[in-house]
């Protein structure tokens, strides 16, 4: 087994759990480690939590990005509301 098996493995795998079938993924995963030798399978359960903890890492990443865009968005939405506020059009803006 190289790492190219073991990825697309991973990528069944999550095939399986994106789609909602969390138990048919956890047989899935069972079923290809029986295939495996004890070091094999412990390959395979160290990739897997290597490559999980990269998705999730990606995922915070993405996360924080569409965080600082929101928070760049209301600040210019800040910015907008004093200028108008400063030409007398307070009465129309809710605050």
């Amino acid at each position: 087994m190289n790492p190219d098996d073991i990825a697309l493995i991973y990528q069944q795998y999550q095939d399986l759990v994106a789609a909602g079938n969390h138990e048919q993924a956890q047989a899935f995963i069972e079923e290809s480690a029986q295939k495996m030798s004890p070091q094999m399978r412990n390959t395979l359960i160290g990739e897997i939590a290597s490559m999980s903890f990269e998705d999730v890492a990606k995922e915070r990443e993405e996360l924080t990005a569409m965080q600082k865009k929101t928070i760049d968005a209301y600040n210019e939405l800040e910015k907008v509301k004093a200028g108008l506020e400063g030409q007398g059009g307070s009465e129309t803006i809710d605050k």
